[in-house]
């Protein structure tokens, strides 16, 4: 969030791991920023562009499927500042793995300054994600306890 509210960035890209938490997120997202920052989970070249040209910058919400779609829309066009890989420890599944390591890498060769986030809920070892790192680039894996889901758990009997 603070990478949003200081406008550090003209286009971020947050890649939820289902279509079902898109809209979740997408909610949440809207929820937390202020109106002029736009937030989409649609893959629309007009808001893409205007962000690009110095209009809102924009929050885009995909599956690594729309992301690919998005890129392949705009071709060598599209960039991103910042990327936001959601369960990120999926990287590891078989086929839904292959495909969202693509995305990843796919975004970072459009934007070698890119910023890239991996979130891994109850990773054991989250320095794994930043293996593949190039050796200039800037990584820290920052180990924690601390919930990142909010659940309620009802026990009926």
């Amino acid at each position: 969030m603070d990478q949003v509210t200081t406008r550090e960035f003209r286009v971020a890209v947050y890649l939820a791991p289902t279509r079902a938490l898109v809209s979740e997120i997408e909610a949440n997202l809207l929820d937390l920023v202020d109106a002029s920052i736009e937030v989409s989970s649609l893959q629309l070249r007009e808001k893409y562009e205007a962000a690009r040209a110095g209009g809102p910058p924009l929050i885009l919400v995909f599956t690594q499927e729309r992301l690919h779609l998005m890129a392949n829309v705009l071709g060598n066009a599209f960039t991103s500042d910042l990327l936001v890989v959601d369960e990120a420890h999926k990287i590891g599944d078989n086929q839904r793995g292959v495909i969202l390591q693509d995305a990843v890498e796919r975004a970072v060769r459009s934007n070698s300054a890119l910023k890239v986030v991996f979130i891994s809920p109850t990773t054991q070892n989250p320095g794994e994600l930043l293996a593949d790192a190039p050796a200039d680039a800037s990584s820290a894996a920052i180990d924690s306890d601390a919930p990142t889901v909010l659940q309620n758990l009802i026990v009926a009997e």
